[in-house]
């Protein structure tokens, strides 16, 4: 895997995102800022173009800007987590609410373990995989410590 990645994704809010990602992600950052998309909350970079041809023309940049620099692009297939609507977040249990966190360098990432409710795989994916931007920001204490009593039953 490439030490910095850019992904790219859409927003029914402002249309182009894209997420600079890895231990070079600086890198990223500033390719992403030479090819014309701007800095906004959290670290997310959005397009700023409003007409296709020059969005088209930006996105072409950057492709060629990232790949000259050895940075990985490529579109997600899902949508940009800043539109998981505000009620989202008081049908959980307890405070929380729907900041939007980017966890550019993978050893930031880390602090999810504590806030993580689940024991089995969603656990083992938080530990093992890349999740650059979790879906939402708790505002309470950390969950409990998996227990036997807590665990998932093992296969």
């Amino acid at each position: 895997m490439a030490d910095a990645q850019i992904t790219l994704t859409y927003s029914r809010n402002v249309g182009v995102v894209a997420i600079a990602t890895g231990e070079q992600y600086k890198s990223a950052e500033d390719v992403l800022s030479h090819a014309g998309f701007r800095r906004g909350e959290a670290g997310a970079y959005r397009l700023t173009h409003a007409d296709e041809a020059a969005a088209r023309g930006t996105l072409t940049h950057l492709a060629e800007r990232a790949d000259a620099r050895g940075i990985q692009v490529t579109a997600s297939s899902r949508r940009f987590i800043g539109d998981t609507p505000p009620w989202t977040s008081p049908c959980l249990p307890g405070q929380w609410d729907t900041q939007v966190e980017i966890y550019s360098h993978p050893v930031w990432q880390e602090d999810l373990v504590p806030y993580v409710w689940d024991c089995g795989e969603l656990a083992r994916v938080v530990r093992t995989d890349r999740i650059p931007t979790p879906p939402l920001s708790p505002t309470r204490s950390p969950a409990p410590p998996c227990s036997s009593s807590n665990a998932p039953p093992s296969n």
